[in-house]
């Protein structure tokens, strides 16, 4: 069974929901963790893996 992982959201800096030059720059460096959701808003989510060591 895969371990838990966490969502945590990547803080983003100006506004990618409305500039699409800075979109595209979001989602050149994180590529599908970076979406436009249905309220229209531009988000970028990444996971954190706990590691076992």
């Amino acid at each position: 069974m895969p371990e838990p992982c966490m969502r945590y959201r990547i803080p983003l800096v100006g506004n990618p929901s409305t500039d699409v030059a800075l979109r595209s720059k979001y989602i050149a460096a994180f590529g599908s963790a970076c979406y436009m959701s249905e309220a229209g808003t531009f988000d970028c989510f990444g996971l954190h893996v706990a590691l076992q060591g």
